[in-house]
């Protein structure tokens, strides 16, 4: 049995283990290091000072938002691990009860996770402020600028889950007028 002594190897990034390999194999198929003789060392030994308290610093109530921040956070050199992804997909209502879809990071890293996402954030912040200034949007009948935004169609959805097991969506989304209640699509 041999395995990759490299502490960085994508491998222990993704499945949170030394590769181990066969006899036959010369070098780490995840970093094309060289591979070391013998079994991979105990967690006691060499790797124990490798794993940290992982620290939340996000919750989703999706996954592709979770992967997103993650993707995010390894693109700044910070690792992120994402839980409770699969239980999300599977149990939705479980994955809402337990806080959502977790974006992990180690301790000694959270901070600039934090200060990182709370940049990106910020600028998503402005971004919608801008696009919703720049709008300018009026009302055609009274030229009203007092509008909001509304979905219709969530109650009927609920009930056919109940009745039924599944939701039929009949969602229409439109712009509504404070002023004279008229109600047109986008």
């Amino acid at each position: 049995m041999r395995y990759c002594p490299n502490v960085n190897c994508s491998s222990i990034e993704q499945n949170g283990v030394v590769a181990e390999f066969l006899d036959e194999r010369s070098h780490c198929v995840h970093c094309q290091t060289p591979l070391e003789d013998g079994p991979a060392p105990s967690w006691s030994e060499s790797w124990e000072t490798r794993w940290e308290e992982l620290i939340r610093v996000g919750s989703y109530l999706d996954v592709h938002s979770a992967y997103a921040t993650q993707s995010a956070l390894r693109a700044a050199g910070i690792r992120a691990f994402v839980r409770d992804e699969h239980l999300a997909g599977i149990r939705w209502d479980c994955a809402i009860a337990l806080d959502g879809v977790a974006v992990l990071v180690p301790e000694s890293q959270a901070e600039s996770a934090k200060e990182l996402m709370a940049g990106v954030a910020a600028s998503e912040a402005e971004a919608l402020a801008a696009t919703s200034e720049s709008a300018d949007r009026r009302c055609p009948r009274c030229d009203s600028t007092d509008l909001e935004h509304a979905v219709s169609g969530r109650v009927p959805a609920f009930f056919s889950i109940l009745l039924l097991g599944l939701p039929l969506l009949f969602e229409r989304e439109f712009v509504r007028c404070a002023n004279c209640e008229a109600e047109y699509t986008p």
